[in-house]
């Protein structure tokens, strides 16, 4: 039997709603009654986590969804609202519905329905691959077909487009550098140098 306090002289009933705090347990048999013993007790609200609609790009995995980033709550993305196993982080993500939760103390929360829009790689980048200058020239200076090329001085950030160069970053004779086309959501197209 459960109590409010250790002399409390009538249990709770069942659907007693629970609050924070100490109640007291104690286990009766026939006429006899053990000693009330105080049990602390947390309850944890776990409401769906309230989340937007995501924008991702083509070859995003569940790792790149921005709030399993920018979150000290552990999510857990699901393929449906049925299914209790989570996706790994691994998880090689489409376009379409997914089922995000979290867990807090050992709880689950219920989950909330997600469109996850996973945007198209664009175009790679077509042009004259080799530039030459008769004066000193700037990254403003590159030219391809394309618009919206962003530059790069190495193939590891312009594939994952990191530190792209500035238009006023000053070319360095004989140097490589790597273009790609960043579509209207900011995705990019394979490198080019």
């Amino acid at each position: 039997l459960w109590y409010t306090s250790s002399s409390a002289s009538l249990p709770l009933i069942g659907s007693t709603p629970l609050v924070n705090g100490t109640y007291y347990a104690a286990q009766e048999i026939g006429m006899c009654s053990s000693a009330r013993v105080p049990v602390a007790v947390r309850v944890i609200s776990m409401t769906a986590p309230i989340m937007s609609n995501v924008a991702l790009c083509y070859g995003a995995t569940v790792n790149d969804i921005p709030e399993n980033q920018s979150s000290s709550i552990p999510y857990l993305w699901f393929i449906n609202d049925t299914t209790q196993t989570p996706l790994q982080g691994t998880h090689l993500l489409t376009s379409g519905y997914y089922f995000v939760a979290y867990t807090q103390g050992g709880c689950m929360s219920k989950k909330t329905r997600v469109y996850i829009t996973v945007n198209p790689k664009p175009a790679v980048v077509s042009g004259n691959l080799v530039h030459y200058f008769t004066k000193q020239a700037t990254v403003a200076d590159l030219k391809m077909n394309e618009t919206n090329v962003l530059w790069f001085d190495s193939y590891t950030n312009a594939q994952s487009n990191k530190n792209a160069l500035a238009s006023n970053t000053t070319l360095i004779d004989g140097r490589t550098y790597y273009a790609v086309q960043q579509g209207p959501n900011g995705c990019v197209g394979d490198p080019v140098a």
